[in-house]
């Protein structure tokens, strides 16, 4: 037998106890805040990323597919083409045009919006981009030659054959192995004849450095069909020629603005490998740093590996510099950098914003890049809609990619967006292993980085018959396919009430810190892997400042440079910094040193953490401002006094946490909320909406229950607690000190809002966690199994166990129902209980002699069954979605735990507040 419904995800019918006395504490008409967040708006809810493969897609199915995600708490979706053409309507064609119309018109009849791409795929491009707008690159080739000898080769064998492009010689130098000075390089291009580069190399030890200028250096898939490249983002007139193609194309089928159909213009990730140069790069350069780069290309370009699947690494210079020479080798790659990031925002970012602006659209743009980060902190003050990227890796620690949401977030914070969102869930490996405990826990952590919407990557459009894995390629599978799909508006829900408050609310953050992007740039480019980890605990401070009970916003020089100091803070927008940490930063412009100064002298506090700065990034006049830098930082610390603070970086296995409480003690930093313990899985974020005060906090530990005294300084105001899954609230209790107490389940996650005014209503009081004595559930149990793909099987009197260890089962995903009955004991009965249901590898819902325990979709998988146990036999019921990798895995790939395993256990003497 099955038991239709009993996962389904509804509304609670009936209220619990706390439910309807929160009932009595309900917002009046004038309290648009909570009214908000019991009913959030479409903007709040999250949004997917729509992946329409081979842009084959047909009316009627975008119609059930927009039903079905309207359906499970989705305010909307991108869509995002992907793979070779294989619908009857190309990519902007008029047939497109009028589909995405229908499809907009079909998602606003449902409360929905639909955002439209910049592209076909990412980065941007197509058939139509002409060949001068196409991306271009100086890819720069180098080998160890040993003089004296001729040397010969041809041309093309200093690429690889799949390189593409038209190719000319752009230069050819030889570096002496130990370079003294820079008039030793010689000049060897004139030896090219025929395609042929050959020249006489003098004894010696040299490396030979050979640039090869690409036109049109990358193909798509952009449109899905032949002869497609990637634009040039450098060119402001390619941008320009793409965006009007883009705005002309639609006039011409529909008619009208996109503002009318889409909320917003999307543009991805800026994957623009091997895009390094473009026309009129040189002279660019010139106006813009005072000098030629091309004498010095060589050391500019040859930073970067030629291999697109080691763009993302550093070559380390084959030749040793004399320390003079190494300076201003690296100069000029911070020259070179900075120009790359400054025609990125000029000639892309900022078109693509007023180019959106013009059209009515929103622009929603992430600007992170791969392998390069191209002016990360600078482009994410231009969209109106910043987006960062939360990747969920099994296999990577330490990668860094959160900063790309302090990014965004400082984007946003610094400009008054208040919408800031993150392609959330993104994964290739982990598709099919992804739980909600884990996408819940993955997305309270975008909270706390500041992010306030989700974009959950991704859904993928199949027919309803099309069973997975299909054509599913990125992203967790969001599929009514997927075991636990019946269960995601449990997320969506919570999901979008948290964003909808935090979307009207400001950031409080105090702390800003600069990081050392200037000497990045200097010695390792654009290259993201060195910028989010250098250096590592500079990208890993939010989160002991966050664990501290503070907040960071992670800043860039030019940002510095505009901000307004007074009365011992840095103002900029709507922002007000009150600590500003230099993170091992030897290397500052001119300017921002001034800035510097400035804000110590109207009272500012400074950390300087690590080595000082002392240099200026720049060749043109390098001495001078060097000098300017130095002492700049002189005059604060002389200025500062006790108020600038110099301390020894911390090394690797250095705790963190207890390293940043140290410095916060030395330097007086207040906080506006102060544990009796701090634990690095413990989080908080803060926010006010008027005179209320927010602050959400989780517990990002999967085994612990982490508890601890909070001290809010709020200045008095009342707590109450606001329940993102049920949509209530309640007052919080405070302890005769008048500090909370903050006991969080593993997962679990706490909304907390100070009112200026004493509240009414029932009291929320966190339960204390006694010493259990247990019984278990020891019996035979009947099962039944129904597979995604809708086969059933009956099995009676098993033992529990993984399924995923089973000879005949290790194979299945989908929900199995188990049922047994069992006797508890004169403890279980007299009182307090709990029922544990052990570990639990997704999502359960329980029944107690008819009657519903609950779903359980993260966290612990506990029941309070106190008064709900009978003398003699009892019913149990348990129904476990498994997740849908076991069923899609090849036969050799290892297995994920799955079903009911136990030990099913009576816990005696612990209970919990439940969420109905």
């Amino acid at each position: 037998m099955m038991l239709p419904g009993l996962l389904r995800s509804q509304l609670p019918r009936t209220l619990t106890a706390l439910g309807a006395a929160a009932a009595a504490f309900a917002a009046s008409a004038s309290d648009a805040l909570f009214v908000a967040f019991e009913q959030p708006s479409a903007s709040a809810q999250p949004m997917v990323i729509w992946f329409w493969p081979g842009n084959d897609v047909t009316r009627p199915e975008i119609v059930r597919q927009l039903d079905l995600l309207r359906a499970a708490g989705i305010g909307g979706g991108s869509v995002v083409l992907l793979g070779p053409q294989t619908g009857q309507a190309p990519w902007l064609s008029t047939d497109w045009w009028q589909l995405m119309r229908f499809t907009a018109e079909e998602a606003k009849k449902r409360g929905m919006a639909i955002d439209l791409s910049a592209g076909y795929g990412w980065p941007n491009g197509g058939t139509f981009v002409r060949p001068e707008h196409r991306l271009q690159a100086i890819s720069c080739a180098s080998e160890m030659v040993r003089g004296p000898q001729t040397y010969e080769k041809d041309l093309d064998a200093f690429l690889r054959p799949n390189d593409i492009g038209t190719r000319t010689l752009a230069f050819a130098r030889l570096v002496p192995k130990e370079l003294t000075d820079l008039d030793q390089v010689r000049d060897v291009a004139s030896g090219l004849r025929d395609g042929r580069l050959r020249f006489s190399a003098p004894a010696g030890e040299w490396i030979l450095y050979v640039g090869i200028h690409r036109s049109s250096a990358k193909r798509g898939p952009h449109s899905g069909l032949p002869g497609d490249f990637t634009l040039d983002h450098f060119s402001r007139e390619a941008v320009q020629h793409y965006l009007n193609h883009v705005a002309d194309t639609f006039g011409t089928a529909v008619g009208g603005r996109l503002g009318d159909n889409f909320r917003a213009f999307y543009v991805d990730s800026a994957e623009l490998f091997p895009a390094n140069w473009t026309t009129g790069l040189a002279a660019e350069f010139q106006r813009r740093r005072g000098y030629d780069l091309l004498p010095y290309a060589h050391f500019a370009t040859g930073l970067y590996h030629i291999a697109s699947f080691r763009g993302k690494d550093q070559r380390a210079d084959e030749f040793l510099a004399a320390p003079a020479v190494g300076d201003v080798i690296r100069r000029v790659r911070y020259d070179y950098s900075r120009t790359l990031v400054e025609l990125f925002r000029e000639h892309f970012a900022e078109p693509a914003q007023a180019w959106s602006r013009a059209q009515g659209l929103r622009l929603r743009f992430q600007a992170y890049g791969y392998p390069w980060n191209i002016g990360i902190g600078e482009n994410y003050l231009v969209p109106d809609i910043p987006e960062g990227n939360n990747w969920i890796l099994h296999d990577v620690p330490d990668h860094g990619w959160e900063i790309w949401n302090k990014y965004a977030a400082a984007g946003g914070h610094l400009t008054g967006r208040r919408e800031i969102s993150c392609e959330a869930m993104t994964t290739q490996k982990g598709k099919f292993h992804e739980t909600l405990d884990r996408i819940k826990r993955a997305d309270d952590l975008n909270f706390i980085t500041g992010i306030t919407r989700s974009v959950v990557h991704g859904y993928c459009y199949a027919p309803a018959t099309a069973l997975p894995p299909g054509d599913h390629k990125y992203g967790t599978f969001l599929s009514e396919h997927n075991p636990w799909w019946s269960c995601f508006p449990r997320w969506t829900t919570y999901n979008a009430r948290i964003s909808q408050v935090l979307q009207q609310a400001e950031a409080i953050v105090d702390v800003a810190i600069l990081c050392p992007t200037a000497d990045v740039w200097s010695g390792a480019g654009l290259n993201r892997v060195a910028l989010q980890t250098t250096p590592r605990y500079g990208y890993k401070l939010w989160e002991s400042l966050s664990q501290q009970g503070l907040a960071a916003d992670y800043l860039h020089e030019a940002v510095l440079q505009k901000a307004e100091s007074a009365d011992g803070r840095l103002r900029y927008g709507p922002m007000s910094y009150s600590l500003l940490i230099l993170c091992d930063v030897v290397t500052l412009e001119r300017a921002t040193a001034e800035a510097i100064r400035r804000y110590v002298e109207k009272g500012g506090r400074l950390v300087i953490v690590g080595q000082p700065p002392a240099r200026s990034p720049g060749l043109q006049d390098a001495a001078a401002n060097d000098q300017r830098v130095q002492a700049a930082l002189a005059a604060a610390g002389r200025l500062g006094g006790a108020r600038v603070t110099c301390v020894a970086a911390p090394t690797a296995g250095t705790d963190l946490l207890a390293w940043t409480g140290q410095l916060l003690e030395r330097t007086h930093t207040q906080r506006r909320v102060v544990f009796s313990a701090v634990d690095e899985k413990l989080f908080q974020v803060q926010y006010r909406v008027g005179s209320r005060d927010l602050f959400f906090l989780c517990n990002q530990d999967t085994e612990r229950r982490i508890a601890a005294l909070a001290d809010f300084r709020v200045g008095g105001k009342t707590p109450s607690r606001w329940d993102p899954e049920s949509g209530t609230r309640s007052r919080y209790a405070s302890a005769a000190d008048g500090r909370l107490r903050i006991d969080l389940a593993p997962a679990e996650s706490l909304l907390l809002v100070f009112e200026p005014e004493p509240q009414g209503g029932p009291v929320y009081i966190p339960s204390l966690v006694a010493g259990a004595t247990m019984q278990s559930v020891e019996t035979k149990w009947n099962l039944w199994l129904r597979s995604f793909r809708g086969d059933e099987t009956t099995l009676a009197d098993q033992p529990l166990g993984d399924l995923a260890q089973s000879a005949t089962l290790r194979d299945f995903a989908g929900t199995v129902d188990y049922e047994t009955t069992f006797e508890p004991c004169a403890a279980s009965l007299g009182q307090p209980c709990l029922l544990d249901l052990g570990r639990i590898n997704g999502v359960s819902a329980a029944w107690l002699n008819g009657q519903a325990l609950g779903v359980r979709w993260y966290g612990l998988h506990h029941h309070d069954v106190t008064g709900r146990l009978q003398t003699g036999r009892n019913t149990l019921r348990v129904r476990v979605a498994t997740l849908l990798w076991n069923g899609v895995a090849g036969p050799k790939e290892p297995r994920e735990a799955a079903g009911l395993a136990g030990p099913v256990r009576l816990r005696h003497g612990e209970t919990r507040p439940t969420t109905p």
